[in-house]
């Protein structure tokens, strides 16, 4: 009589050594974050030349969230403004060896579009409210305070919403030359091409009925 041994299949991670991974510990100097890292080292190159309280980011607002955002501990909230309207904010804190100040990065969604800073803050100016972070962005805000999101897909809804006017899909054409054709209008006035025309096609893509295709159609 044979046994058979049982084989325990468990979830194995191989973490990277230098980190990336974003966690929810108890020390958050525990965790590595390669966002947070890039900007203590422009703060701190920067801090003796600049007496900036806000700079502005370079980056395209409709990739900050997932660049800088997405993965890392941050908070979202919203509200609706008598004057400018609805609003979402973002916002990812960093702290820095000096107590007496820290950064911080915005993300503000707004009917007119959205904008995205990172700002410095002094402690010795109060502690920041989501409502007043708001305001120094957008100065014509008035409202005085936000409600927490607390939908549990939040980041896919904002990723979304911010990445809505990125164009993922592209269209290209493809112009069949016969022997001796030198001029467009010999090109373009072809209505039947060669086997090794159909080979080439069969090879780049995969051909679709227009009528009954339910993806990008390229404006056809």
């Amino acid at each position: 009589m044979t046994r058979r041994k049982e084989v325990h299949r468990l979830a194995m991670v191989s973490l990277p050594s230098e980190g990336g991974f974003w966690c929810d510990p108890l020390n958050v100097d525990s965790w590595y974050d390669i966002d947070s890292e890039l900007v203590n080292k422009k703060v701190s190159s920067d801090a003796e030349n600049s007496d900036k309280s806000i700079e502005e980011q370079e980056d395209s607002s409709c990739r900050s969230y997932r660049a800088h955002f997405l993965q890392s501990e941050h908070f979202n909230f919203y509200g609706r403004d008598e004057l400018v309207g609805p609003l979402v904010l973002s916002l990812k804190y960093y702290n820095h060896n000096d107590s007496q100040s820290y950064h911080i990065r915005i993300i503000l969604r707004l009917s007119t579009g959205t904008i995205h800073k990172l700002v410095h803050w002094d402690r010795q100016n109060g502690e920041s409210s989501p409502a007043g972070l708001a305001k120094t962005v957008c100065s014509d805000l008035s409202l005085t305070f936000l409600q927490p999101v607390l939908c549990p897909n939040t980041a896919e809804l904002l990723l979304n919403f911010d990445e809505h006017v990125l164009v993922n899909s592209f269209k290209f054409g493809v112009i069949y030359q016969n022997v001796g054709q030198t001029s467009e209008e010999a090109m373009f006035g072809n209505r039947t091409h060669s086997p090794a025309m159909d080979k080439f096609l069969d090879m780049i893509g995969q051909r679709i009925a227009l009528a009954t295709h339910d993806g990008y159609r390229g404006g056809l």
